[in-house]
């Protein structure tokens, strides 16, 4: 079908205390029988397939007359759900932001509120991406009901996604929900396992595994969500209880990426390497997998105890506990680094305060022989303190080498090649631009 045009633009109206507003026509009357002409001749699996594109580039006077035509068909076209992903029309509408596509679905032809085969609802895929105004909807409306704390298959609710998008309208939509009051903050989660410990400590309430990069030996990561995780009023004060590193970060991948590239080059062999906030792993287990090049030794690190015992699972997940080991290290403890130097450390993303680059540094050249190398990778804006980190190792490393990821670093890792699910999970992939660094040490370090 051909798209609509543009000749007769139409603000939506205010929505009244049930979400409710006429979804007026964006084109012209001659243009939409032109429409209604063109349905006509698709199949219903055609009319499907229009029907979700429609959707997600909001097409909304194409959905009106898809709508229109397979009126019979309400199972099989307004409530399509698509074999694989279990996605519907909302889902894509919600996702990437057309309110006017949302709002004809739901009050017009009563689209149903579902989850998709991960278990997200298209408010979880509104709050990922930042939508503010169909966040604002899905609040705001009376119609479906939705909950803000219901989490999907990775423990993930809408709220968490709102933290993540970054966006403080779509995180103030959803904590002024009825379903986000304070006692539903503060009691939210799995009914997986025991509760809390003794110590009060957040418990593990889900887990996934990814497979990244080769179908064939693919490197096999899990993450996993916490207790109570929707909570942004967590005690923050303590390092060794931040748990970012259960998630899977788009910096690490790129990271892996860059891994992978050099160690095909049989940089790896016979060295000894020092993973710095490991997180999930991803670089680390990459250059450990590498068939070309593996490493003597490796040591994947981080301070949360519960992040340490992940890295464990995703060494012995991908069979290399034989020379890989996880650590609690402490950057403010040289009792808990590794007892010898090593030829190289690797991280990803490690500053997001400014306060932190005087401790790095040391940390680095803490652990590193001299002549070897710092390879980094981060986004190359949007951290606060990046810019004197990176300032402050190009003083004391000569020779230093900085570069763009380029695209193919970007490409989705998912071995089973599904866009959305990449999208979903890791949008900073594709919407960042990452920086790649090689820092020599001096031999006189």
């Amino acid at each position: 079908m051909g798209k609509q045009s543009k000749s007769k633009t139409v603000e939506p109206a205010n929505d009244d205390k049930d979400g409710n507003s006429v979804v007026e026509m964006e084109i012209s009357d001659e243009e939409y029988q032109e429409l209604l002409s063109q349905a006509k001749e698709l199949t219903l699996e055609e009319a499907q397939e229009e029907w979700m594109e429609s959707c997600r580039y909001g097409e909304v006077d194409v959905v009106r007359a898809l709508a229109e035509n397979f009126p019979s068909s309400q199972e099989t076209l307004i409530g399509f759900v698509h074999p694989d992903t279990g996605n519907t029309g909302l889902h894509m509408a919600s996702a990437n932001g057309h309110t006017n596509v949302v709002k004809l679905l739901v009050r017009q032809y009563g689209h149903s509120f579902t989850k998709n085969a991960s278990g997200n609802t298209p408010l979880h895929w509104a709050a990922a991406n930042g939508k503010a105004e169909v966040v604002k909807f899905w609040t705001s409306q009376t119609i479906v009901e939705v909950d803000v704390l219901e989490k999907n298959a990775h423990g993930r609710s809408a709220l968490t996604e709102g933290f993540s998008s970054q966006n403080e309208d779509v995180v103030a939509a959803i904590l002024e929900h009825d379903s986000a009051s304070e006692e539903k903050l503060l009691s939210t989660g799995s009914q997986k396992g025991t509760g809390g410990n003794e110590d009060g400590e957040e418990e593990l309430l889900d887990s996934h595994v990814h497979s990244f990069f080769d179908k064939e030996r693919p490197l096999k990561i899990r993450e996993l969500a916490m207790k109570n995780a929707d909570n942004p009023f967590a005690d923050t004060d303590r390092p060794d209880q931040d748990t970012t590193g259960l998630s899977i970060w788009s910096a690490s991948l790129v990271m892996a990426r860059w891994m992978q590239a050099v160690g095909m080059t049989g940089y790896w062999k016979d060295s000894s390497v020092l993973e710095l906030g490991s997180g999930c792993g991803v670089p680390g287990l990459m250059v450990a997998t590498s068939d070309a090049s593996r490493p003597r030794r490796m040591f994947l690190t981080d301070l949360n105890p519960q992040t340490v015992d992940n890295l464990r699972y995703n060494i012995e997940l991908n069979e290399v506990q034989d020379f890989v080991e996880a650590k609690c290290m402490d950057w403010e403890d040289k009792s808990t680094w590794p007892e010898e130097k090593v030829d190289h450390v690797i991280g990803s993303d490690l500053i997001y305060i400014k306060s932190l680059v005087p401790l790095l540094t040391s940390v680095i050249f803490g652990t590193i022989k001299p002549g070897g190398k710092f390879l980094y990778v981060c986004p190359d804006t949007g951290r606060d303190g990046l810019d004197a980190f990176v300032e402050a190792m190009k003083q004391k490393c000569p020779g230093w080498v900085e570069q763009v990821a380029p695209k193919e670093y970007h490409s989705n890792p998912l071995t089973n090649e599904d866009d959305e699910e990449c999208f979903l999970h890791f949008q900073e992939l594709s919407s960042l631009t990452y920086m790649l660094y090689e820092f020599p040490i001096p031999n006189n370090n």
